[in-house]
């Protein structure tokens, strides 16, 4: 266990272990062997029972890399006392089962670290959830909508009341209106309410939290930056460039506060402040080189490795195959490993494969129920796998440079052309070419250069 911080620190809601995710048939199969029975298909069976597990990060890392154990049957059954916590993880397993045509992996990396520990997010992240909740009102309500749209999952062991408080989350998840959860007022409160009178120095317990308490557990990875940021604002992962300002409204719960003697109902943020959502993905990897100091200071960041596991789990789900990193080819640019089904690889050349997947889920919120579930291997996956596309040729712009008036294909210097020409006989712009790729666009031309294109 990897915390930092108080009991009033941690809240009553838990949103995020304060453990790696691990991979259940690599941790505990040895145990177990003596209770794998076989299935009626014939297959090895093996049950396991997760009970406050909360995120569902030990299922997901469990599934994705099934592929590397025997082939058997596995059902996940999972407790938990909230039904906030289970709608979450609901919505995890979801995600992780998009198909590559719908939405690529990185796209899909990103939005699953969103939701998982941003309390604000993105407009794309926020109209996505809005779909999915859509589509859960109908699966939390109709058994038989459930099963054929999620056919790995099985609620038949939720009682008619928390069938009923699921469907209440989800029309809450659906309000479009920010000002439902505002999150960034409850946060502050959340904060005050923990540091008391230390809050004006804040930054300085968020420094002493994270390196007598995080770094001396393990967590050394985290850097005071990101863990700053998330302690003062609750936004742990900022992978793109976008405006974080919708609320993320999974992390919303309720409970019961006392108003003048009467137990009221109140919704707000009542999760982790202290710890953070880092410990998940973030502090362990199978990519050695992402763990590498530079005078004693980690090169990577949490977020940074957090996204790498968590592309690597998802890319095991859909290729059945260990994730390979991009890496710098000899000439110094970037080479992406091809995704199986991603939009963001071009499409020839693709050939069809179908793997079965190996993994189930069953789910109950509470202690005294119980569920079964269908297995997944009925329903076979297509997995589209594609050759690393061949390098481009030469730039075309260079090659009718010396037959066009007006030549400006590459973006760089389409952007500076303007001053960039000069005129030449007739009063008509002529182009220059650049010295080298290096060359400034837009910077005073030599003589002798306009000399030699000019007359």
């Amino acid at each position: 266990m990897t915390a930092a911080g108080t009991g009033t620190g941690f809240g009553t809601t838990t949103w995020w272990g304060f453990s790696p995710a691990l991979d259940l048939q690599k941790e505990c199969l040895e145990a177990s062997l003596d209770h794998v029975c076989q299935s009626e298909e014939g297959l090895s069976e093996l049950n396991i029972l997760l009970v406050g597990s909360v995120d569902g990060r030990h299922v997901l890392k469990t599934m994705c890399q099934a592929h590397r154990w025997p082939q058997r049957k596995i059902n996940f059954y999972i407790v938990e006392n909230n039904p906030e916590v289970l709608a979450r993880q609901l919505l995890f397993l979801s995600l992780a089962l998009e198909p590559q045509e719908k939405m690529g992996l990185q796209e899909k990396s990103e939005t699953f670290l969103e939701l998982l520990g941003n309390s604000l997010m993105r407009s794309p992240t926020a109209t996505y959830l809005q779909e999915k909740s859509d589509i859960f009102i109908r699966l939390a309500t109709d058994p038989d909508f459930q099963q054929c749209y999620l056919p790995v999952l099985d609620m038949a062991g939720l009682k008619f009341k928390e069938r009923d408080q699921l469907e209440g989350i989800f029309r809450f998840w659906l309000h479009p209106d920010p000002q439902a959860f505002p999150i960034v007022r409850l946060w502050d409160l959340r904060v005050r309410q923990y540091l008391g009178t230390r809050y004006d120095t804040r930054n300085g317990v968020s420094d002493w939290d994270l390196n007598m308490k995080l770094h001396e557990q393990g967590a050394s990875v985290i850097n005071i930056r990101e863990y700053t940021r998330w302690r003062d604002t609750g936004v742990a992962f900022e992978l793109r460039e976008g405006i974080y300002d919708t609320p993320n409204k999974t992390l919303a719960s309720g409970r019961l506060l006392r108003l003048n003697g009467d137990r009221v109902p109140a919704r707000g943020y009542w999760g982790d402040i202290a710890t953070g959502p880092y410990i998940l993905f973030g502090i362990e990897t199978e990519e050695q080189s992402l763990l590498k100091t530079i005078n004693g200071v980690p090169s990577k960041s949490a977020q940074e490795i957090s996204l790498h596991n968590v592309t690597a789990m998802f890319h095991e789900l859909a290729a059945r195959a260990r994730y390979i990193p991009p890496g710098p080819d000899p000439k110094g640019d970037s080479v992406a490993t091809p995704v199986p089904g991603d939009a963001s690889q071009p499409q020839e050349q693709s050939q069809l494969v179908h793997a079965p997947p190996s993994c189930t889920a069953r789910t109950s919120t509470s202690g005294s129920s119980t569920s079964s579930i269908s297995p997944a291997a009925s329903c076979p996956t297509s997995i589209r796998t594609r050759p690393t596309p061949s390098p481009p040729g030469p730039q075309p712009w260079l090659q009718g440079l010396a037959s066009s008036p007006m030549v400006c294909q590459v973006g760089s210097i389409q952007r500076g052309c303007a001053s960039s020409c000069r005129k030449g006989p007739e009063g008509r712009a002529t182009p220059w070419r650049p010295a080298s790729w290096g060359y400034r666009v837009g910077r005073e031309t030599p003589p002798r250069i306009v000399n030699l294109l000019g007359s």
